[in-house]
């Protein structure tokens, strides 16, 4: 399944943009949030990654944000504290 949201740049969204956490949506017309996406911090390259929250079921892995979509960060790095 695809995650989006309605707030992000076009591109990847670096971890100083992350207002707090975000609204998750079923598809880029839907306005009624799924699930919520919190941040853990940023990645090795500034990005920020998430974790997600669907339906109350905490989704396996961390997150990033492309392009206003949720993907799965593949081994981009832990995120810093």
């Amino acid at each position: 399944m695809r995650y989006f949201t309605n707030y992000g740049p076009n591109g990847p969204m670096k971890w100083r943009e992350v207002p707090g956490s975000l609204g998750i949506l079923s598809a880029h017309d839907q306005h009624i949030p799924v699930g919520v996406a919190n941040s853990l911090g940023p990645d090795e390259d500034g990005n920020a990654v998430f974790t997600l929250v669907v339906g109350g079921e905490s989704l396996d892995g961390q997150w990033l944000l492309v392009g206003r979509e949720f993907v799965r960060a593949q081994q981009v790095g832990a995120p810093r504290s």
